[in-house]
This record gives C-alpha cells, structure tokens and sequence, in this order.
C-alpha cells in the first residue's frame, strides 16, 4: 500500500507539472488583451467619426427638402386623397366574411382538438390505473402476509426482533409465532438438531408394489 501510495503521489506531482507546462505554453500563445482589442478598438473609432458625418450631412439633406416643400392647401388635398385611396383600398380587402369562415374553422378544429385531448387522457389514465393495479398484485403477492399464507410463519423474540437462525434461540425463550391468521406464544425447549429421516418399512416380497420375482 506504501508503494502504491508513493506511486500515486509521484504520478499525480508528474500531470500537474505537465498540466502547468501545457497551460504556460498556451498562455505563451495567447494574444495579449490590447492586441485582441485593437481592431476593434479602431472600427469604432472610424464608425464614430463616419456617424458624425453622415448625420452632419443626412440633416443638411432633409433641411434642404423641407425647404424646398411648400405647404400649401393643394398639396395637403393631394396627400388627403392618396392616403383616402389607400384607406379604401385596405378597407376592401378586410371583410366580414373570410375572418367569420375562418372563426367557424377554427373552431371547429378546437372541438376536435378537446375531443382527441380527452380520449388521450382518458387513455392515459386507463393506462396509469392498470399500471397501478399490477403493482399493487405484485406487491400484494411479494408481502409477508402473502407468505404466510403459504404455510410460513415468523418467529419473534419477546422484545419482538424477528429470529432468522435456530442459534439465536436460546433454550426457555419465550417466542412468538406470527401466522397468517394470527400469533401463537412458544417457549423453545433447546437447540434444534437436524431431523432424523423416517425409515422406509420394509418391502414385503409379493406384495404385488414393484417387480415380481424372477426365481
């Protein structure tokens, strides 16, 4: 284990030292922060000053045409009449009709969308119920009760531990036996052996159970 350990310490001591040499090179290689930044640092500059000018001159140019418009009742009627014209144009497109066709569909589409939604659900939880009663089966089965109707029964000291070997039992306990359809109280006599088998009584010869005698 001291070897080992030893090694452990001198394999790890070895990747930090690779891992700071690997991460100095990369730092080696690695721009420096004003060099990173000075292109950019110089796009913004000339944008600026662009901006400047393009709104220096893009003022001038609108300055210059709101000159040269002269308000005048004519004008302000033609404008009138184009933005009427585009008014009617827009109002005869928007109807009554289509948008009530497409409510009906839409709703139509709604009743079948619930409809499918509560089939599902209720599929899904037909699913879940019967999911739930199989488990309940199987827990049901897998339970000591279940067990215990099979003919087993639990074996309990006074404090009420349950007794797993023949060996924690000691001689004059007192034990608790737990049935199915009930506890019986007992008091162990002693150490249990291994049972002797019942012998076999002997086969009579005749007796007509087996093979007859050849002689």
């Amino acid at each position: 284990v001291s070897r080992h350990s030893a090694r452990l310490k001198s394999a790890v001591s070895r990747n930090l030292d690779r891992s700071r040499q690997a991460l100095r090179s990369a730092a080696r290689a690695l721009p420096l922060p004003d060099q990173l930044l000075a292109l950019p640092r110089r796009g913004f500059d000339e944008y600026s000053a662009r901006l400047a000018r393009a709104l220096e001159t893009g003022t001038g140019r609108k300055r210059a045409d709101l000159a040269a418009i002269r308000l005048n009742p004519a004008l302000l009627s033609r404008l009138l009449r184009e933005r009427r014209g585009a008014y009617a144009a827009l109002s005869a497109r928007v109807r009554p009709e289509p948008l009530g066709e497409r409510l009906r569909s839409q709703t139509e589409r709604l009743v079948q969308l619930a409809t499918r939604m509560d089939r599902a659900s209720r599929l899904t939880l037909d699913n879940r119920k019967r999911a739930v009663s199989e488990k309940s089966r199987l827990l049901s089965s897998l339970a000591y009760p279940a067990v215990l109707k099979r003919g087993y029964a639990i074996v309990s000291d006074a404090t009420g531990n349950a007794l797993m070997r023949a060996a924690d039992v000691e001689p004059g306990a007192a034990l608790s036996l737990q049935f199915a359809d009930g506890t019986v109280g007992a008091t162990a006599d002693g150490p249990g052996g291994s049972a002797s088998k019942p012998e076999k009584p002997a086969r009579k010869r005749g007796d007509g159970g087996g093979q007859q005698s050849l002689f």
